[in-house]
């Protein structure tokens, strides 16, 4: 489930950000931000769902697996939460 959170961040987050056209003349369209969202929304809740049961192996197992996974799970987070900050919150359009 981390390896799949994380390639899911790592190839849908930014072609989302390069496909979708947030900054056009006549604003966004409904589909538009709703595609964005929605992709955003799943990349988090891929991640957490993978935080959550690698952390839940870690606690009963205790094996260099579990490690391993809690990390590429919390950098599947990292991924998505610097997606919503940077590609969506802090983007800036041209004037």
């Amino acid at each position: 489930m981390s390896v799949a959170s994380l390639a899911f961040s790592v190839l849908a987050l930014p072609l989302t950000y390069l496909v979708v056209p947030i900054c056009r003349t006549s604003g966004a369209t409904l589909a538009d931000l709703g595609a964005t969202v929605g992709v955003a929304s799943l990349a988090s809740a891929l991640a957490l769902a993978a935080i959550l049961a690698s952390l839940l192996s870690l606690y009963t197992l205790g094996s260099a697996k579990a490690r391993a996974s809690l990390a590429l799970s919390g950098t599947s987070m990292a991924i998505a939460t610097a997606f919503l900050v940077f590609g969506l919150v802090l983007r800036t359009c041209p004037t």
